[in-house]
């Protein structure tokens, strides 16, 4: 895997991206009728000087014979290759005698192979991880000292007593869920002053805490339904 120092921002992420489905898709066109017309052009070049011409259907079979064993080739490949061959630019080609399809297909692989090489560059930069620089000498001098007082008071069960790493994690739990309590407390108080102000009523306190609407009614109707009740005859 790549680290680097400096990552790429966004903007450069997306550039990078665009220019990687370029290549993948640069590496995808295949057309085999084009395929055979930069083909069967490029051989006809060495027709011209030769004694022996081929007939158009000899051409064809031809053709059909380099289609097949260069595929998987892009187009661009194939018809960059043939017309390198035909203006004599290819380095490693006859420019007297025809190229065999293993030749035009080494040659064709030479240009693709700068682009699969930047393909996987950008494949690397793309999937890279921020390169951290480790502590300076001192801090990891600290470091190491702190790792081995906690292995020793871990040896002799000192993580037991008071002020422990568990106790700490005890404390935050307590701290956590008191501060869990006020903010409920508070929002119920809020809760309740809301409903005595929607009602339009003084609210009804015991000592310092306001009591619920709700409540108060549904005592207030209890009570007015225990004094409706008849009291039983005596006897």
């Amino acid at each position: 895997m790549l680290l680097l120092r400096n990552m790429p921002n966004s903007r450069q992420r997306t550039l990078l991206l665009n220019r990687l489905v370029e290549l993948n898709e640069a590496f995808k066109q295949e057309n085999s009728k084009d395929a055979a017309i930069a083909i069967m052009d490029m051989l006809q070049c060495y027709d011209v000087a030769s004694s022996v011409r081929l007939t158009n259907a000899e051409k064809k079979e031809a053709a059909t014979i380099y289609v097949t064993e260069l595929r998987g080739v892009p187009i661009w490949a194939i018809q960059t290759a043939c017309m390198r061959i035909r203006m004599g630019t290819a380095g490693g080609i006859s420019a007297q005698y025809k190229p065999t399809p293993i030749q035009v297909r080494q040659f064709a692989e030479g240009l693709i192979e700068p682009l699969r090489e930047e393909r996987g560059k950008l494949s690397l930069i793309l999937f890279a991880k921020e390169y951290r620089s480790p502590p300076n000498p001192e801090t990891q001098k600290e470091m190491k000292e702190k790792l081995t007082d906690l292995a020793e008071k871990l040896k002799r069960g000192e993580w037991r007593k008071a002020g422990s790493l568990s106790d700490q994690l005890d404390e935050q739990d307590r701290q956590r869920h008191e501060a869990y309590v006020r903010r409920a407390d508070a929002a119920n108080k809020r809760a309740v002053a809301r409903e005595w102000e929607a009602a339009g009523e003084k609210p009804v306190m015991a000592g310092e805490i306001m009591i619920s609407r709700s409540l108060v009614k549904s005592v207030e109707e209890g009570n007015a339904r225990r004094a409706a009740i008849p009291p039983e005859p005596e006897e």
